[in-house]
């Protein structure tokens, strides 16, 4: 919504001004994060992911940092938008890599894997969720007999509790919120729609929300005391109602059916 009139709405025949460009090599999901000035973005050459930080005005490389990953490409290879949080950014891998780094410098600060150190079970398009911060916490999708949810120190990358379910995981970043006076992380794994409670991980409420090759991608969405979930492949979409006794469906339909992108809520609508 904008409110400002002359705007240039033919793009083809007058298009914008290109301030810089830069060339991915990555053919992946993962979108550009901006924090003071810089832009963080993940590529790939070879089998290294590489995160790299860019001036805002003028798209010159500030600094890079690599690490080993995989040179398998499947359906091209980063999918996780950078985090930024207190000076430090925090990306994952397909892999389960998920590295806590100087946002100024690109210093390395912790390292952690999913699958080795966690006991995570990879989706079948690998990894894609990025970090949810929660204060001096780091919130997490692993999956697998580990649990469905991971919560960690942010600035020392210690495991500080674990929980959820032992489904493999969703596609989508985990929510942070609170829904009638408790805090709650909320997981779309490949199967479910979940709550944990944000104490200590213990599962509040399960939803059942099995969709075709298990994409369950996009974010879910609080309103109130009620969540919004949706699904492409022809499942669409449903409000939840969430209580002490569990969460139960108010309304369902196929009107919806964002595949990947996160709807949004403005003023009692959802785009």
């Amino acid at each position: 919504i904008a409110p400002d009139t002359g705007l240039n709405k033919d793009w083809a025949q007058k298009p914008p001004k290109v301030l810089w460009r830069l060339a991915l090599g990555d053919g992946g999901y993962a979108g550009p994060s901006v924090a003071k000035g810089l832009v963080y973005v993940i590529d790939h050459e070879g089998k290294q992911d590489i995160v790299r930080a860019l001036k805002l005005d003028t798209g010159e490389e500030v600094w890079r940092f690599a690490y080993d990953d995989t040179d398998r490409n499947n359906y091209g290879f980063s999918r996780s938008t950078p985090v930024c949080s207190d000076g430090k950014l925090y990306t994952i891998s397909r892999m389960g890599w998920v590295h806590c780094l100087k946002a100024d410098t690109g210093e390395k600060v912790w390292a952690k894997n999913l699958l080795a150190d966690f006991r995570g079970k990879k989706p079948q398009w690998d990894y894609s969720m990025s970090a949810a911060i929660d204060g001096d916490r780091l919130v997490l999708m692993p999956g697998g007999d580990g649990g469905s949810l991971l919560v960690l120190n942010k600035a020392t990358g210690e495991k500080l509790f674990s929980g959820g379910n032992s489904d493999v995981p969703g596609y989508s970043t985990p929510t942070v919120a609170t829904i009638d006076g408790r805090k709650q992380y909320l997981l779309f794994t490949a199967a479910n729609a979940i709550g944990c409670d944000a104490t200590d991980g213990k599962l509040l409420w399960s939803y059942p929300w099995k969709t075709s090759y298990d994409v369950n991608a996009a974010q879910l969405m609080v309103i109130g005391s009620y969540v919004f979930l949706t699904s492409g492949y022809k499942h669409g979409c449903a409000l939840l109602k969430v209580g002490p006794e569990g969460a139960t469906a108010v309304w369902s339909n196929t009107e919806i059916q964002a595949q990947f992108n996160s709807p949004v809520v403005y003023k009692g609508y959802l785009y």
